[in-house]
């Protein structure tokens, strides 16, 4: 199943901000807000079926987004990664991007480790080679990716 196999279910539309549902036969899927904050895309993706994680659908969302706002008006992605209820259906309790994350911490430096999330390749192949790592505590990581 590929991203523009789904259907939208909701988008709410404010200023520049985009928060949407995407459904099989009813059933929510995925979860997408994005949104632009002076230059600054903030780009949060929950894959919620687990069956759909890792087959290409969020690299997918990803570049739809960067389209949809312009890359060339986009000077940075924001990175942030949590572990708390809000994830408890995924593995660890965490966002994907954080357990990649604090699972290279040791082997990679905090900046390298950033690059091998998702979020981080993601930005990578766009053009993000350098990354601001601004919080990285037990339960939360924040970065920053920037054109290199």
């Amino acid at each position: 199943m590929k991203f523009k196999d789904f259907k939208l279910f909701t988008l709410i539309d404010e200023q520049n901000r985009f928060v949407v549902s995407y459904c099989v036969e009813g059933v929510e899927k995925i979860q997408l807000e994005a949104y632009m904050n002076n230059g600054e895309l903030v780009f949060v993706l929950k894959i919620l079926d687990e069956a759909l994680r890792c087959k290409g659908i969020g690299r997918e969302v990803f570049l739809t987004i960067v389209e949809k706002f312009g890359s060339d008006n986009i000077r940075s992605i924001r990175g942030s990664w949590h572990a708390d209820a809000e994830f408890s259906e995924f593995e660890d309790g965490m966002s994907t991007n954080l357990l990649i994350f604090k699972s290279k911490l040791g082997i990679f430096t905090p900046e390298e480790a950033a690059f091998c999330t998702p979020t981080g390749k993601w930005a990578g192949s766009i053009g993000f080679q350098k990354v601001k790592v601004l919080v990285n505590t037990v339960k939360s990581v924040e970065v920053q990716f920037l054109k290199g």
